[in-house]
């Protein structure tokens, strides 16, 4: 039962839907794209440059030896 001062029509709340930790975490952190030159990942590069340098380093050591 209502109470008597108590208008139901009258009273308008709306609550806002509860947020996600990801949610909260990418609004107090926002990410950056992980993407370098040409949409290649920088890591990626880094490992491809590296690795082409130690076959080329492996290759000439064992001509020169």
């Amino acid at each position: 039962m209502s109470e008597p001062h108590f208008h139901e029509e009258q009273i308008v709340e709306r609550v806002r839907p509860a947020r996600t930790r990801r949610v909260v975490a990418e609004q107090l952190v926002p990410r950056a794209p992980r993407t370098g030159v040409g949409g290649l990942n920088p890591l990626a590069l880094v490992l491809a440059v590296a690795l082409v340098v130690f076959i080329l380093v492996l290759v000439f050591g064992f001509l020169l030896a």
